[in-house]
């Protein structure tokens, strides 16, 4: 059937109104999901989804991590990132003491060749083992 071109006036505007609902809906949505999260920090999507409920317990981990992770993917250097895991042990303590929630992203680290220890008394005698600054 030939549609008059009224109707097909209302057909378009109806799937612009539902284009504009659907994206403003995602928008909000993305919004919401990531404000408790490391926002604007790109290279902590990938760990936010590995260890979600560690981020929003460890909201101070957002920064240090996004360097780290940064800085590792350029050159697949432990020995390059272990300086900013020192620069911010302060940090990793809330890592080391909610285990139950951060062990996945423990575990994740040292799959890629982060190795970080078990506490934080220990990443500060590593550190100052190796000559590295301490925050």
């Amino acid at each position: 059937p030939r549609l008059h071109p009224p109707t097909i006036l209302r057909a378009r505007l109806s799937t612009a109104m539902a284009c504009r609902i659907l994206v403003a809906a995602l928008v909000a949505g993305c919004v919401q999901a990531t404000a408790q999260k490391c926002v604007g920090m790109p290279q902590m999507a990938l760990i936010e989804k590995m260890a979600p409920d560690c981020i929003e317990t460890c909201l101070n981990l957002c920064g240090p991590m996004n360097g780290i992770v940064e800085k590792y993917m350029k050159t697949l250097s432990q020995d390059l990132v272990k300086p900013l895991i020192c620069a911010s042990a302060s940090e990793f303590d809330c890592l080391f003491d909610n285990m139950d929630v951060c062990g996945t992203l423990q575990d994740k680290a040292q799959a890629v060749g982060i190795a970080l220890p078990g506490d934080g008394a220990k990443l500060i005698s590593e550190c100052q083992k190796e000559g590295l600054p301490i925050d």
